[in-house]
């Protein structure tokens, strides 16, 4: 769709949460394509605190933008993710919806269709021959709609999981790696990973357990897990505190990886 309005972009958003997968889908199809758009998505309002971004993800500040939105009645999510783009610098070039629904007043206005009335064949022996091929037909389009029917089940199910990991991780969380090691011999001490900047949980726990070889000689292992509303320094200090209360550790160790470092250091 975007391509054929003859567009060029660079970043593909929208309105959270709806915008989401739509944003996640156009920058996975364009890297199949072997182009770069980066996705970003947009709050419905400015955060108060924080960071205090409104568009979060890469920068959209100087880029060209398409906004996106997954089915639109009044226009009124597009038109807040189009507002929050350009107040972050962005320049919107085009907005896409996937689906505009009919306003109940046309549809229940609509005449109901006419069906045509099949061609008569001309001989009983024209049923013979086609008989075969409709069976086949029958038997093709059970198993075209089976197997449609299992793909769109599996995207629901997708959607909704992905739907529900967004909304677990709008709080900062501290990830526990289990270590049979450290939990029987450094029980009272703790690393804490703070890895970088947009780290997804699963690559904060897969770096912690490429340093486990090291790390768990002095102490448990555990990493911090960033909210995906922003970064908020307040409330990982809040979250670190509650991990030592609750293992009740004399001594922590903090391991900061690229970004990671300066908040490990702050």
């Amino acid at each position: 769709m975007i391509d054929d309005a003859g567009v060029s972009v660079e970043c593909a958003g929208g309105l959270t949460m709806g915008a989401d997968p739509v944003g996640t889908a156009v920058m996975h199809a364009a890297a199949d394509a072997g182009r770069a758009v980066d996705a970003f998505v947009v709050r419905k309002a400015q955060k108060s605190y924080g960071m205090g971004r409104q568009v979060e993800g890469p920068s959209v500040e100087g880029r060209n933008v398409v906004v996106l939105e997954d089915t639109s009645t009044t226009g009124g999510s597009a038109l807040t993710a189009v507002e929050g783009v350009r107040k972050a610098g962005g320049n919107v070039v085009a907005v896409a919806v996937g689906k505009l629904p009919a306003p109940p007043e046309v549809t229940e206005n609509l005449p109901a269709p006419v069906s045509e009335e099949p061609e008569k064949a001309a001989d009983p022996g024209s049923w013979a021959r086609i008989l075969p091929y409709a069976a086949r037909l029958k038997k093709t389009s059970r198993r075209n709609f089976l197997i449609t029917a299992g793909a769109s089940g599996a995207l629901a199910a997708d959607m909704l999981f992905t739907r529900r990991v967004q909304a677990e991780r709008r709080a900062t969380k501290i990830l526990r790696v289990p270590d049979p090691y450290s939990d029987v011999y450094f029980p009272k001490a703790s690393w804490i990973l703070f890895p970088g900047y947009k780290t997804s949980w699963e690559e904060a726990q897969w770096i912690l357990n490429s340093l486990r070889p090291a790390l768990h000689q002095r102490g448990r292992l555990a990493a911090v897990g960033y909210s995906n509303l922003g970064l908020d320094v307040d409330e990982i200090v809040r979250e670190i505190i509650l991990h030592v209360r609750e293992l009740k550790l004399e001594k922590l160790y903090f391991y900061g990886h690229s970004f990671g470092g300066m908040l490990a250091t702050q």
